[in-house]
């Protein structure tokens, strides 16, 4: 008899999305809320944000140290709000919800990539979006700043899992047809990181041109074998 088959789960991606969308439903309700008096008039009420989007107030973002924080990340955020929504809080609102959410949804993939167990990965992030340490970033316009720090610091991890599982080839030069240390005579120590070959050296195969090989001063010499390790 048959077993019956298992019903395949939906792409990861999926999954994430389906996370991002429910920490949106759930958070979404800020957008019916005003500004706060405390620290929102801070990043609102500046002539170059309220401006919107243009090239002094881009300048501003990068140059100014305001309140102790140097953000520029944070500063184009609320300038580009300020040019779609105006003054009307509820798109500022809608945007940090947004980033929030697509935050959830990278850490669903990291923590899946993690754990190797969907239902786990999906606890743990909608424990870290939905929990009330969490509600300040989001519903606070001047805690901007800590949804791009959560959003950025989840991408990057996931990044490096993404390239630890699958690395890349490495980018040779055009001609070579496989690392030219390959072709090398007695390569000293950690020759894929710090050994250089001459330009002929990998592109033919044969002694004579495996004894090209040389270190090269201006490449190497603040590389020695010795110091590798």
């Amino acid at each position: 008899m048959a077993k019956p088959r298992r019903a395949r789960s939906p792409p990861a991606t999926v999954q994430a999305a389906l996370i991002a969308l429910l920490v949106l439903l759930a958070t979404i309700p800020v957008t019916t809320n005003a500004f706060i008096t405390l620290d929102d008039g801070l990043y609102l009420g500046n002539p170059l944000v309220a401006s919107g989007l243009t090239p002094a107030g881009i300048a501003f973002a990068f140059t100014s140290v305001t309140a102790l924080y140097w953000h520029p990340l944070a500063w184009l955020s609320h300038e580009i709000d300020a040019e779609l929504y105006g003054t009307d809080p509820a798109g500022h609102y809608l945007t940090s919800v947004l980033l929030h959410a697509l935050a959830a949804g990278l850490l669903f993939l990291v923590l899946r990539r993690l754990t190797r167990a969907p239902w786990i990965a999906a606890a743990g992030a909608l424990l870290w979006a939905l929990h009330p340490l969490r509600v300040e970033s989001f519903a606070w316009i001047a805690e901007r700043k800590d949804v791009l720090c959560a959003l950025f610091f989840i991408a990057a991890i996931l990044a490096y899992l993404r390239r630890a599982e699958r690395p890349s080839r490495p980018r040779l030069p055009p001609g070579w047809s496989s690392p030219p240390w390959r072709s090398c005579p007695n390569p000293p120590p950690c020759a894929s990181r710090r050994f250089c070959c001459s330009s002929t050296t990998g592109r033919s195969a044969g002694k004579a041109a495996s004894r090209n090989w040389s270190w090269k001063s201006s490449r190497c010499s603040a590389f020695p074998p010795q110091s590798c390790s």
